[in-house]
């Protein structure tokens, strides 16, 4: 080995890990030491609507393309909340909406405790 392979060699043996980012096996965890992207947060959707013949304003949240949505009366506080739909999917909520404008105050309560 020539006198500037040596002091090279002996330079890297002199340099910490820390110096030294671009090698493979010294990334954290056993990585490959490149950065992987995330994966993009699910878009969360809420809405509300007040019914024409009950009086009643109903309030629905859920993920599009998942069977998490979910509906509920909206009576002021968030502990009194009366459930009407839980874990279905968007267009079941939805034809329910579609359903509950019709009906009276008393239906939509008494559905709701169902």
């Amino acid at each position: 080995m020539s006198f500037a392979a040596n002091a090279l060699a002996t330079h890297r043996e002199a340099l910490p890990d820390a110096a030294l980012p671009w090698r493979d096996d010294l990334a954290p965890l056993g990585g490959t030491g490149h950065m992987e992207a995330g994966r993009k947060p699910l878009a969360k959707v809420e809405g509300r609507r007040r019914l024409r013949a009950s009086g009643l304003t109903i309030a629905w949240r859920g993920t599009p393309s998942l069977d998490d949505w979910a509906a509920y009366i909206v009576n002021g506080t968030k502990s009194k909340r009366s459930i009407l739909l839980d874990d279905v999917s968007e267009r079941k909520l939805k034809l329910m909406l579609t359903r509950l404008q019709t009906m009276s105050k008393k239906e939509v309560e008494k559905l709701a405790k169902a």
